[in-house]
């Protein structure tokens, strides 16, 4: 029961600092642009869909967030997505 406490803690740990690394400053991006989509008409909703992604896939986010070539790839990718209009 221990280890499923200690990758509950890792992977939550993982997910929130994706959040705040990752998902966040391409939301901030995209606010500033002035887009209008699901993402920043509804951010609650489209940031804890991504907390909770990020939570079940952390051990693979978890090597994106500690390599900068990874997570600037990644970061495109979001921003990719994110800047569609509806």
């Amino acid at each position: 029961m221990d280890w499923l406490i200690t990758y509950l803690v890792f992977a939550l740990a993982t997910s929130i600092c994706a959040w705040l690394f990752l998902y966040r400053p391409v939301y901030l991006d995209i606010c500033r642009l002035g887009v209008k989509n699901t993402f920043t008409t509804s951010p609650l909703i489209s940031a804890l869909t991504f907390i909770v992604i990020t939570t079940i896939t952390a051990p693979v986010v978890f090597t994106v967030l500690f390599n900068n070539e990874r997570s600037e790839d990644f970061k495109r990718g979001i921003f990719k997505e994110m800047a569609k209009s509806k």
